[in-house]
């Protein structure tokens, strides 16, 4: 038997094929795990050569998967001219005319990391920008990348509403920065060595139509061996209608194992809900769906049904049960295997939402996945409550954000999340979603009835996210022969107290049998 390259050991590996941990070691040779077993059994894989990891009841796991996430918004926020320390706004303005002066070729004009209290405690208007720079558009990020000073140029080209700035309403900036391999490749890199710092080992990124130029630096990555991490990635149609020929041509050109095109993301939210009776209401469908393109139901199920006819994936966002529903009626006539399932795996991405019971058993049966985001709690509070509980009747609130109905129904339940609003935690997700409490006020929520296990939590962000996009057979558990992507937890999350829980972070990554992350070798 050849040596390993790695070899890690714990009291708690958790290979994801069941739902608690073992004590096991993990061998890693050449990109691949070549053996799980018994700890007793460890050292036929050890030489002098072969890295060897104690890691003692640190948990060991399959590396984590993120399946929504967006690098277009994430980068929004760090383009151009640092103004994280500005105090003024005569300050700010010199620092954005120095970096125009510095950068004439730049089609924009970027900055990013002010803080509207220090330049006059809200966002300024366009003319002092205008008075410093009047020939090219300015677009200057608030901290929180969420908001924006544009000029009267940046405005008018680019329409970007100050008030509410998210990466979809970019979308017509993107070009100038996303094709720009002088700072984007470098600040991808960053980006990855983010996401491998969480344990992430594969993304899903959600981009834009044809994608403004981002594909070449990931091909350009992968060229020169430079992915740290597996990258899927999924069109959403924003300037124009979903480009199915385009599609078909991106899955035939991207199809490696480091990077791969994994369809549409439809985003159509729509949250009509279902009477008492569970039946559809008789003004249904009347309500247009979509964000930038005036949709109803029937428009929308041609896409489905073209994307699925072309041998593509789509996954589509709903909070209401009534359009839970009628997608899920969409997607029944989509192609199926023998056994009812879906063959392009269609999906729903779900930020909060209700589920009528009968459709958890359809989403199961049809094995559709369910891309949530687990650290929505984060965001919740007793007060949030209320309004959900207004908005969707109190009746509902037992179907509202149910996991617990979810995974026993047979649901597999992925993590995302829809990155930039969260970078992934998996402690967090496990505090959440197995406390049931909310991250405002750390209250208790539902009565603690719509939790999960630490285990499936953890499938979560492993298995379950590979079942999606297809590729359960080559990673997402820990099992020779499968691909050598792996994470390690510094803390026990299967005893830690929920009080200990948050403060667990990543302490190992290793993707395609290389470590890509580590405070264990400082």
């Amino acid at each position: 038997m050849m040596a390993a390259d790695i070899l890690l050991y714990s009291k708690n590996v958790f290979t994801a094929k069941t739902l608690e941990p073992a004590p096991l070691y993990v061998a890693v040779k050449g990109g691949l795990i070549a053996g799980v077993g018994p700890i007793s059994e460890k050292d036929q894989w050890i030489d002098s050569h072969t890295k060897v990891y104690d890691l003692g009841d640190r948990v060991i796991s399959p590396g984590f998967t993120d399946t929504h996430s967006f690098f277009t918004g994430y980068e929004f926020g760090f383009l151009g001219a640092d103004l994280t320390n500005v105090k003024s706004l005569d300050e700010a303005l010199d620092i954005i005319k120095d970096y125009a002066d510095k950068h004439p070729l730049k089609k924009i004009v970027f900055g990013h990391g002010v803080d509207w209290d220090n330049v006059g405690g809200k966002i300024p208007g366009p003319e002092a920008l205008d008075r410093i720079i009047s020939d090219r558009p300015v677009i200057i990020v608030h901290a929180n990348r969420r908001q924006a000073w544009l000029n009267t140029m940046a405005l008018e080209f680019y329409r970007i509403d100050p008030e509410h700035v998210f990466a979809e309403g970019n979308w017509r900036a993107m070009n100038a920065y996303l094709s720009d391999e002088d700072f984007v490749v470098d600040d991808f890199v960053e980006y990855m060595k983010l996401l491998n710092s969480r344990g992430i080992t594969t993304t899903m990124e959600m981009g834009f139509d044809e994608f403004y130029g981002f594909t070449n630096v990931l091909r350009k990555l992968e060229d020169e061996d430079r992915l740290t991490l597996r990258i899927a990635f999924m069109s959403q149609a924003v300037a124009d209608l979903p480009n199915v020929p385009y599609g078909v041509w991106a899955k035939n050109n991207f199809n490696s194992d480091k990077l791969f095109f994994d369809g549409y993301n439809l985003y159509y939210p729509a949250s009509e809900l279902l009477t008492e009776d569970g039946e559809y209401p008789e003004d249904f469908g009347k309500e247009k769906i979509g964000v930038f393109h005036d949709f109803d139901y029937e428009s929308l199920e041609k896409w489905v049904l073209e994307i699925d006819r072309v041998g593509l994936r789509s996954t589509l966002t709903a909070g209401g049960d009534a359009s839970v529903r009628r997608i899920l009626d969409m997607y029944d006539k989509c192609q199926k295997d023998e056994n009812g399932r879906l063959i392009n795996r269609q999906g729903f991405v779900f930020f909060t939402s209700v589920i009528h019971p009968d459709d958890l058993k359809r989403m199961a049966k049809m094995d559709t996945p369910a891309e949530v985001c687990l650290q929505m709690g984060a965001f919740g509070s007793q007060e949030r409550l209320g309004e959900m509980s207004k908005k969707y009747g109190e009746w509902r609130m037992d179907r509202h954000n149910n996991y617990r109905a979810m995974v026993d129904a047979g649901v597999k339940i992925g993590a995302q999340t829809d990155l930039p609003l969260f970078i992934p935690d998996v402690a967090q997700s496990i505090y959440h979603c197995v406390s049931g409490r909310l991250g405002k006020d750390n209250s208790p929520a539902y009565d603690g009835k719509h939790t999960m296990t630490v285990g499936e939590v953890m499938q979560a962000w492993t298995i379950n996210n590979q079942i999606g996009m297809a590729r359960e057979d080559r990673v997402g558990t820990l099992e020779a022969g499968k691909w050598a992507d792996i994470a390690v937890l510094d803390g026990d999350v299967f005893t830690a107290s929920m009080e200990e829980m948050r403060d667990i972070k990543v302490c190992l990554t290793i993707c395609d049998g290389k470590v890509v992350f580590s405070t264990l070798d400082k």
